[in-house]
């Protein structure tokens, strides 16, 4: 088996059921996201169960490298066996000049929550997140690098919500978030506004990261709040 063929593979496990009853909403959605002659090769699979809100050719921007192919892309399908049991459906709500950039293929897994208001949002090519992933922008940046990965029930915002008070002056509740080349981000991981992590590093299980401690890479950081474990390390799937 080839190469190319494997990583197809890797980016998409859905029953033929499932494939079934999402085809007419992945077409939908090709057609209303991505060039004609790209659309009708279907190279992103939407899950029947997922709502989108706010998606069109300018605010969900999706760069191919080489002549797309089907089910090479998908959102809220599949996932690790542990997340059979979670509730299936997702949400992409894009609105007020937010917008998603896709830099090459992507997977996301059932259950996701894929926010951007008033920000940008950029992944890198190959990006994969696994089941119950919230990820949100608004008012900021928020940008991955090639060949990033996040576990089940991972949380990446740049905004805090409600806004806060120290000593009756407004704290700024918005920040930027940058991940670079191959990261991992464990399960139960937190990234926060200001978060920051360098090429090839590792965010351990259930850490909270909200600040920029280093900008060196290879990395494993752990901890709530996270701090330097190791340095000198590496990943591999």
């Amino acid at each position: 088996m080839g190469k190319k063929l494997k990583e197809r593979k890797s980016h998409i496990h859905p029953s033929f059921f499932e494939l079934f009853l999402s085809f007419p909403k992945s077409l939908f959605f090709n057609l209303k996201v991505l060039p004609f002659k790209q659309a009708i090769k279907m190279p992103i699979i939407v899950s029947h169960r997922t709502k989108i809100i706010g998606a069109n050719k300018k605010t969900f921007i999706v760069h191919l490298n080489g002549k797309p192919k089907f089910g090479t892309c998908r959102l809220g399908i599949s996932g690790s066996e542990s997340g059979y049991l979670i509730p299936k459906k997702s949400l992409v709500l894009i609105r007020n000049g937010g917008t998603i950039t896709f830099e090459g293929v992507f997977g996301f897994s059932r259950g996701i929550y894929l926010h951007c208001d008033r920000g940008t949002m950029k992944f890198g090519n190959n990006f994969k997140a696994n089941y119950n992933a919230h990820i949100s922008c608004e008012n900021s940046n928020l940008s991955f690098g090639d060949d990033c990965s996040l576990g089940w029930d991972c949380t990446i915002k740049t905004c805090d919500g409600h806004k806060m008070l120290e000593k009756n002056k407004k704290i700024k509740n918005y920040g930027s978030i940058e991940v670079g080349n191959h990261c991992w981000i464990c399960s139960k991981s937190s990234i926060f506004k200001n978060g920051y992590l360098g090429d090839n590093c590792v965010l351990g299980f259930g850490s909270f990261l909200s600040k920029k401690i280093s900008e060196k890479s290879n990395l494993l950081y752990a901890g709530q709040p996270a701090r330097i474990i190791k340095e000198g390390i590496n990943w591999e799937k």
